[in-house]
């Protein structure tokens, strides 16, 4: 634990050297404390992995996050920036999914489109309704013309959308999955910090008060009064 045990003269326990009390004093003098003012940079936390982006991700994006998060938690020793360290990596991952899920259903489109053309105008040349896809995207005439086919079984534009969706589901399923893992992962990351804090302060609270009793001047009493 935290050094060798020894007993006062109440008969309750403490540490030897009580490194609760330096290590408290040592992350103070960094300017390790939630005053905000001295606080470990981003590149604290940067430097306990690399920046986990992509090709088509902003390096930028990624620290502004690191570094509001690292602004949020003020993380005080260096547990607590492992703890911060794997919560921006997460949070960054689930930004990259949740950005990932509507590129997978923006996929889905033309083929949900050309789907929903073959319904509405009752049409079966695979030519033809490839062509009719690609220019919906280019034509303002043949776009007109899909959405009045819409129109008549009571349909716009958004069926397209939903079309979409319903053909990625199976596509979307596994990344549901692994948001839902991230997501739990954060909580318990959060309580492991609020955790963190709390048996941190207990420990010195509890190391503070023994000091105070080993260091307290004893006071004199008279016989007279033993006496009574």
């Amino acid at each position: 634990m935290w050094g060798d045990f020894i007993t006062n003269s109440a008969g309750e326990a403490c540490t030897r050297e009580h490194s609760l009390l330096r290590f408290a004093s040592s992350t103070a003098k960094r300017g390790w404390h939630h005053d905000g003012e001295n606080m470990p940079s981003g590149s604290t936390v940067a430097l306990l992995f690399d920046a986990p982006v992509l090709m088509s991700e902003s390096r930028e994006d990624f620290e502004s996050l690191r570094d509001t998060i690292q602004g949020q938690i003020m993380p005080n020793d260096f547990i607590e920036q492992l703890f911060v360290a794997d919560l921006v990596e997460g949070e960054w991952e689930l930004r990259r999914l949740r950005h990932t899920k509507v590129q997978i259903v923006k996929m889905a489109y033309r083929p949900a489109l050309r789907s929903l053309i073959q319904k509405a105008l009752d049409v079966y040349d695979n030519e033809y309704l490839t062509d009719l896809a690609n220019r919906w995207f280019t034509n303002k005439a043949v776009k007109k013309e899909i959405l009045a086919a819409l129109n008549k079984f009571g349909l716009n534009e958004t069926v397209i959308d939903a079309e979409a969706l319903r053909d990625s589901m199976q596509d979307l399923r596994p990344i549901e999955q692994r948001i839902a893992e991230l997501e739990s992962r954060r909580d318990k990351i959060l309580r492991r910090i609020e955790d963190h804090r709390v048996g941190l302060a207990t420990q010195v609270q509890a190391n503070s008060a023994c000091l105070d009793e080993r260091t307290a001047v004893p006071v004199l009493v008279s016989r007279t009064a033993r006496a009574d």
